[in-house]
């Protein structure tokens, strides 16, 4: 696990504050974790802090989002409105890129979201791709497309923002989010949950906070990730500690035994 958990930053740098974007710094950190709300607070001022390039990021995801949105206002096919879609997928590796970077306190270029992981976004799309063929097919199968969906759902938004943080692509991302969430799978569902809620208000407000909301999520997302890898490489070291001092302890008493 520790081959999969370890690696290098968002910025392509070992930072211990990218591996520890969800966390504070000094012993203070240590002993009282981020919440997840006190997160979310701090990936909302990060974002405020960067709103100009923040929408402009935003808007050009709500530009690859179109086709999809009129393939499925016209009525097509299932099938055509998945590969409508598609583009708006791998746009958002490129906007859980630009999120991990500006939770972790750098202020990215906007050119930082076209640093797209092709693989990633594929997978997503066709996953999606799975679940509406699935349920299109009705009967007792449509269940099995339920089933399906929500798995995905529960560990795409971890995918991204494990991708992000630790600049892990395609397969490898996917890998670590079940990881995450079998972790911590109350982290995944709030994921999941915050989703679905920002769903709903950029529907409320007419598509306007489809322009912030996008990195918004990206960001708590890279917090909440950056957290949670922190805390796994945090007990791996201290397993490794204890094993290392049993096997010295061992060893002197064969000496002294011998």
């Amino acid at each position: 696990m520790s081959q999969l958990i370890g690696g290098r930053d968002a910025r392509g740098a070992d930072a211990p504050d990218a591996r520890g974007a969800g966390r504070g710094s000094g012993a203070d950190a240590r002993l009282q974790p981020e919440t997840l709300q006190a997160m979310l607070a701090r990936s909302a001022r990060r974002v405020w802090w960067e709103l100009p390039r923040v929408l402009a990021v935003g808007a050009l995801w709500a530009a690859s989002l179109l086709p999809g949105v009129l393939s499925a206002v016209v009525a097509a096919p299932w099938w055509i409105v998945v590969i409508a879609i598609a583009p708006a997928f791998i746009g958002l590796t490129g906007v859980a890129r630009y999120g991990a970077l500006v939770v972790t306190g750098g202020k990215p270029l906007v050119r930082e979201a076209l640093r797209l992981d092709l693989m990633l976004g594929l997978t997503l799309a066709a996953g999606a791709a799975v679940v509406a063929a699935v349920i299109a097919a009705g009967g007792a199968v449509m269940y099995a497309g339920f089933g399906i969906g929500a798995g995905v759902a529960v560990l795409a938004p971890l995918a991204l923002a494990y991708g992000a943080v630790r600049e892990r692509r395609g397969l490898t991302a996917w890998r670590g989010a079940i990881i995450l969430a079998a972790y911590r799978p109350s982290t995944a569902l709030t994921l999941l949950a915050l989703g679905c809620l920002s769903g709903f208000a950029i529907v409320a407000t007419a598509g306007v906070l489809v322009l912030v909301v996008p990195v918004l999520l990206a960001a708590f997302g890279a917090a909440a990730a950056g957290a949670l890898l922190d805390e796994i490489d945090s007990a791996q070291a201290a397993s490794a500690t204890r094993s290392a001092g049993s096997t010295i302890g061992r060893d002197d008493r064969m000496r002294r035994a011998g």
